[in-house]
Formats: structure tokens, C-alpha cells, sequence
């Protein structure tokens, strides 16, 4: 791993790491590029943490009609991670929109990670953990020694569209309904405040001309 990686893990200074790596604590080797890269068993196991992290899956649909593209996500992650020889420790799932990271599942998976407990999270498509912010999260996970495998390569299947056509209509009605609300409110206030009418047939939607 890289040395601000080891910085975070250890919460130590640069001046610490490379006493350990003097005295043998970190091993570590240079890359031709230049950079160090710290031995990650040798890390964890001076934060205390078990080396044997936790290869999992991560799946998402949007939809509750979707339950069996969820499974069928679960179970190709786990037969590309078997075939690879490795073994899959915990299974995390939503259903539920990936415009948002709210999710059940994504923030239980969010908290093993930053508690250093995750080795690699499989996905079948990057947009399973997030549509508009995967690469925030990339970088998250990332700082926290996690990595993202995707096992697919390509995300061009009618269902995906169809359900981040889902995703926006969902958005646009969640963003209607909270500026229907702030509008009824807005009347109310100002019927309680006696106003102009013009005003009000305004914030009805109505046309008239506020002259």
C-alpha cells in the first residue's frame, strides 16, 4: 500500500513510518516509477487489525420487480470470485436507487471498510454502489486499502437503462413533490399574512399579471 495509506492505518508520522521501515517493522520495496509501497500484512498487523480481510459481494437493484437481477448479481460475483480460488466472507444488497448513498446495505458495507475490515468488494457493474458518485466512492475505498473489482465490462443491458430511467423519473418526482410542498406552505404563510391577492393566484400557478 501506498505510505498515506499506511499514515491513516497506523496514524503515525512520516518520520515514525520510516523508523519502522528501518527497523524492520514495514517492509517495503520501490517501484520503478519511483514510489514506495509498504508491505500491507506488515501494516495491519501493527494496527492490530487480522490480515485475513473480508473478500465480499455488492449488489443493487432499484426496484423491488428487480429481485432476481439481485440474485443473479450475487450469484455471478460469487462464481467469478470461487473460479478465481477465493472464498466469499459476507454478501451486502440494497434495493433501492443508486442516486443515493442512503442505502441500508451500501452504508453497513461503507462502515466495514473504514474500520480496515474489507480486503475487496466484487460488483457486477461500478453503478451497483453509486450512479453519480462512484468515483468518490473509488476513492474512499480506496484510502482504506479496499478494492473495487467489477466483474463485468460492459453496462449496456436493456434492464440497467430501464432502471436508471427508473432512477431519474424517481428524482423528478421526489424534487416535484418537495417544491409542491414548499409552495403550499409559502400560500399559507402569506394567507396568514393577508397579502395581495395577485401574489397568491401567483404561487397558485394561476397567470394573471402582477402589475
Amino acid at each position: 500500500m501506498k505510505s498515506k495509506e499506511v499514515l491513516k492505518i497506523l496514524k503515525i508520522s512520516r518520520v515514525t513510518l520510516w523508523k519502522y521501515v528501518k527497523s524492520g517493522k514495514i517492509r517495503v520495496k520501490q517501484e520503478p516509477n519511483g514510489y514506495y509501497i509498504y508491505n500491507d500484512s506488515d501494516v495491519y498487523s501493527l494496527a492490530g487489525i487480522e490480515d485475513g480481510r473480508l473478500n465480499v459481494v455488492y449488489a443493487r437493484v432499484s426496484t423491488q420487480k428487480q429481485k432476481q437481477d439481485l440474485q443473479n448479481q450475487i450469484e455471478n460475483c460469487i462464481s467469478f470470485i470461487n473460479a478465481k480460488g477465493i472464498s466469499v466472507d459476507s454478501i451486502y444488497s440494497d434495493i433501492k436507487s443508486g442516486m443515493s448513498l442512503d442505502r441500508k446495505g451500501f452504508m453497513e458495507l461503507l462502515n466495514a471498510v473504514m474500520a480496515f475490515k474489507i480486503k475487496a468488494v466484487y460488483i457486477s457493474y461500478k453503478d451497483r454502489l453509486a450512479r453519480l458518485s462512484y468515483e468518490l466512492v473509488e476513492k474512499l475505498f480506496s484510502d482504506y486499502g479496499t478494492k473495487i473489482v467489477i466483474i463485468e465490462s460492459e453496462c449496456e443491458s436493456i434492464s440497467l437503462e430501464q432502471e436508471l430511467f427508473e432512477d431519474i423519473m424517481q428524482t423528478i418526482h421526489s424534487f416535484s413533490m418537495k417544491m409542491y410542498s414548499k409552495r403550499r406552505i409559502a400560500k399559507k404563510l402569506l394567507l396568514e399574512s393577508k397579502v395581495n391577492p395577485a401574489l397568491l393566484k401567483s404561487l397558485s400557478g394561476e397567470t394573471d399579471d402582477l402589475d
